[in-house]
């Protein structure tokens, strides 16, 4: 469903379904390669922002995000880094 959505240029229902999707570490870089094939990386970076704020948010998604923002936003990455750094940082140490 999101692949067509986006596809379509359907960004509002291509992000609802996407919220379902991008909570799976397994598939979100599926769908990262997906926006990014068809240039759509504004579209994705709010999905992705979006999906910080979901309880089933996982580090991936923090850290795909950094890596969009590095690739196309540069000037966002600071912020990001700054915002998210305790949450990134903790995450590392669980599991060293």
């Amino acid at each position: 469903m999101n692949y067509a959505c986006v596809r379509a240029k359907e960004f509002r229902i291509a992000a609802v379904a996407g919220m379902n999707i991008i909570i799976h570490p397994d598939h979100l870089e599926d769908v990262i390669e997906h926006y990014e094939r068809y240039g759509y990386y504004e579209e994705l970076i709010q999905l992705l922002e979006t999906g910080l704020g979901l309880d089933q948010a996982h580090i991936g998604i923090f850290t795909e995000l950094g890596v969009l923002y590095a690739k196309y936003v540069p000037i966002r990455l600071m912020d990001h880094l700054r915002t998210y750094f305790q949450v990134l940082i903790s995450n590392f140490i669980l599991h060293i």
